[in-house]
Order: structure tokens, then sequence, then C-alpha cells
């Protein structure tokens, strides 16, 4: 038996990592808010690079919409085009938000 070298490991991890990430948009698309946070939260252990971060970030924005937690949503959104400032898609959920709250 051989020792695995750590960059074999760190890939595992990240792999596992954009997985779960996966899983999270998968179960917000399903309805299934509160075990999608679990998902990206679990995800956000195993990796922290700026990609996994962008896309755990704009999940969470997601889910926190649907269960109209509108606050959480904008801060999320936020923390994500922090990453990305020139992600279109997150600037147009972030307006997508401001536009909302007008109506509401």
């Amino acid at each position: 038996l051989y020792p695995e070298n750590t960059e074999a490991i760190a890939l595992k991890k990240k792999i596992e990592a954009f997985k779960l990430c996966d899983d999270g948009f998968k179960a917000c698309e399903s309805g299934y808010y509160d075990y999608a946070i679990k998902k990206f939260d679990k995800a956000l252990k195993l990796d922290k690079s700026k990609k996994l971060l962008y896309k755990i970030f704009y999940g969470k924005a997601l889910v926190y919409y649907h269960k109209e937690e509108y606050d959480k949503a904008y801060k999320k959104i936020n923390n994500a085009i922090s990453i990305y400032p020139g992600s279109q898609e997150a600037c147009l959920l972030k307006h997508y938000f401001l536009f909302l709250w007008q109506l509401l």
C-alpha cells in the first residue's frame, strides 16, 4: 500500500466539493431548500477556491430568495459579486432582487 500524495487528496476534495455544490443546485430546483443549504455548506468545508465560493454564494442566494429570506439572498449575491465583479449572471440577479424589493 502506498500513501496518497497530497495533490491527489486535494483534487479528490475539490471534485467532491463541486459535486456537493451541484447537488445543492439540484435540491434548490426541486424545492428542497434546507437540504440545498446543507450541501452548499458541506462543499464549503472541502474547498474554498474562488470558483466554488462563487457558486456556493450564488446558490445560497437562490435558496434564500425562494425561502423569501430576501436580506440573506441579497447578502449572498453580493458575496458572489465580490468574488467575480464582472459576473453578468450575479449582477442581473442582484438587480432582480432590488426590483422585487421595490414591489414589496
